[in-house]
This record gives structure tokens, C-alpha cells and sequence, in this order.
């Protein structure tokens, strides 16, 4: 299953002084990403957190190819890795207006309990959205 966003602005924060986006700012492109898929897939993350469920970022991987600069647009596709059980895998491209590949990403996320803290399974009302789109 692959998702891409819609395309957005970079905006004149996002830059440092040499007028490149900022190494950190691809982490909140990619959490923007996965809220703009779950919303996609009608299960919205704040959903998912009033049932009790948190998903926390537990690994994450960026390998950077190219800069962004300000006024650039840029959408993210997203993919899952593999059909998830207890954690979530997924890998992101980002590309700049002219469909250049700007970073490529990799996040796992763990599903806990908000209440215990602990591990549960992937909820069921997700995992039936992963399945119907495969």
C-alpha cells in the first residue's frame, strides 16, 4: 500500500541561515505524513488515542539527497513495509516540485496501552483499513 500527500510550502522557519531546510524538520514531514495517511484511511490518530491506544516512534531512519530551500513544495509517499502485528513499519520518500528525491525514511512505531504503557496488538479497526487496501 502507497500513499502520497498533497504537496505543501516550505516555509521561511523551516530554513537555516544557508537557506536550507533544517536536518531536523524531515522527522515532522514524515509525522505529518503518517497523520495525512491515517486520516486517508478514515482512522484518525486522535481516534486511535481516545480508544486508549498510543503509538510511539521507536526507530527512525533519514538519509538525506538532496537539500529543500525555502518556497520549495514537497509531498511525502509513504509505504508500509510489511502488515503489521505489534508495531508499525513504514518507509517515505520525499520529493521536491520537480519530482526530485529529496530524503528517503524509515519509522517503526510500537502500539501501547496510554493506561498500562505496555504492548498490545495492532488495533483491529486499523488493521481491517491495512487489509482492505493491500
Amino acid at each position: 500500500m502507497k500513499f502520497i500527500t498533497k504537496k505543501k510550502t516550505i516555509r521561511y522557519v523551516e530554513t537555516d541561515q544557508m537557506g536550507v531546510v533544517h536536518h531536523s524538520n524531515y522527522v515532522l514531514y514524515l509525522e505529518e505524513a503518517r497523520i495525512e495517511w491515517l486520516d486517508a484511511l478514515n482512522t484518525p490518530y486522535g481516534e486511535i488515542e481516545k480508544n486508549g491506544i498510543i503509538s510511539p516512534v521507536v526507530e527512525v531512519n533519514l538519509k538525506y539527497h538532496y537539500p529543500l530551500f525555502f518556497g520549495d513544495l514537497y509531498s511525502v509517499e509513504i509505504q508500509l513495509v510489511k502488515f503489521p502485528k505489534a508495531t508499525l513499519e513504514l518507509t517515505y520518500h520525499v520529493f521536491n516540485q520537480n519530482n526530485q528525491l529529496i530524503c528517503t525514511g524509515y519509522t517503526k512505531l510500537a502500539f501501547l496501552s496510554s493506561e498500562t504503557k505496555k504492548p498490545i496488538p495492532i488495533p483491529s479497526h486499523l488493521s481491517s483499513k491495512l487489509v482492505a487496501d493491500e
